[in-house]
């Protein structure tokens, strides 16, 4: 089973990533993994490689994050149990240290892949530009806020903690132009780090790479491209906007003269 789609064009310096769009599970794992396609659907970012397949460069994980998560440390890339995992019951019996290296493995191969990539770009460009694309569920997640709380977390999400701040001129300019483009008649509502500041992958590449690579976390609330009759949906109950969906992606494609600009 392939694990990522990894679709670069070396001749260009802006990709995007959607690293949690993944659903797959390796057999092992699916048949002791005790939570159930709703469980997993919320804290997957399905749809998110829709918006990131809109770039000419584009990397797309297909397995789920309950196998392995890219966006953690080694340590944590594996859930393990529900302090791992939001309080999930993620299995009824502790799994194999066989399993955990398996995992760890392709979290390995991940970003031995990743690295070959951003150094043959990084010897051609001055800065590569990363989209970290995911979506979010704030609905029924006490840790990102109460049920009936719903207008205190933003449509649009933008992670900036571990990014070079000599770049945060250029992400109050994608801000002011998510903000102001047209969304069906009305604005989405963007912030900073609320209610995530960015995770362990772009961490990595903002880190790496002899500082030649820039990443912005963009975290997409599900509840402006979905609908379903429940306040508090699941994800798999859910009809799929794809004109908000495509709108989403048409607005995000269309910072890149921006930042062609700045970078």
């Amino acid at each position: 089973m392939k694990e990522t789609i990894f679709n670069i064009d070396f001749n260009k310096n802006i990709i995007a990533t959607a690293i949690h769009s993944g659903s797959n599970l390796r057999d092992d794992v699916q048949d002791q993994v005790a939570l159930n396609n709703k469980q997993r659907l919320h804290e997957e970012d399905p749809l998110t490689d829709y918006i990131a397949f809109g770039f000419d460069s584009s990397i797309v994980q297909l397995t789920s994050r309950f196998e392995y998560d890219i966006n953690r440390n080694p340590i944590n890339a594996v859930y393990q149990s529900p302090e791992d995992c939001w309080g999930l019951n993620i299995y009824e019996k502790p799994i194999s240290s066989e399993m955990i290296t398996t995992s760890l493995d392709k979290y390995k191969k991940f970003y031995n892949k990743i690295d070959a990539i951003f150094n043959e770009l990084s010897h051609t460009y001055k800065t590569i530009f990363v989209w970290d694309i995911h979506s979010f569920n704030n609905r029924g997640r006490a840790d990102i806020n109460n049920f009936n709380a719903d207008n205190a977390v933003p449509d649009i999400c933008l992670g900036t903690s571990n990014a070079n701040s000599a770049f945060f001129p250029l992400f109050k300019e994608i801000v002011e132009n998510i903000r102001t483009a047209d969304f069906f008649g009305s604005n989405l509502s963007v912030d900073f780090n609320n209610p995530f500041p960015g995770g362990t992958f772009p961490r990595y590449l903002n880190a790496s790479f002899n500082n030649k690579v820039v990443a912005l976390t963009i975290e997409i609330n599900k509840r402006i491209f979905m609908n379903s009759r429940e306040y508090n949906f699941d994800e798999d109950d859910a009809c799929v906007k794809i004109q908000a969906l495509t709108r989403i992606r048409d607005i995000i494609t269309s910072q890149s003269p921006l930042i062609e600009s700045f970078i």
